[in-house]
């Protein structure tokens, strides 16, 4: 899922409405290749905002935001991509 938002159909529009969207988290894993098994990654969290969506994975984001329309909640929802 390494294809951003940014460069998805109709893109400038997802990424104004990132506001509206804060109980979205995004994680973004630093890319590290290793043949082994990794227990620790470097990355932090963020809020879904504007200035942070368009470089997060365009098809991660998309569906969180269909599954919060079907499942309305105040917990946060977490993404995580590389």
């Amino acid at each position: 899922m390494v294809f951003p938002l940014q460069l998805a159909t109709n893109a400038s529009q997802f990424i104004a409405e990132a506001d509206n969207f804060p109980f979205i988290r995004l994680f973004t894993v630093a890319q590290n290749d290793s043949s082994t098994e990794q227990r620790d990654v470097n990355g932090s969290w963020a809020v879904s905002s504007t200035s942070n969506v368009g470089a997060f994975s365009a098809v991660c984001y998309l569906s969180a935001k269909q599954v919060s329309r079907l499942h309305t909640s105040d917990r946060p929802l977490g993404l995580i991509t590389v």
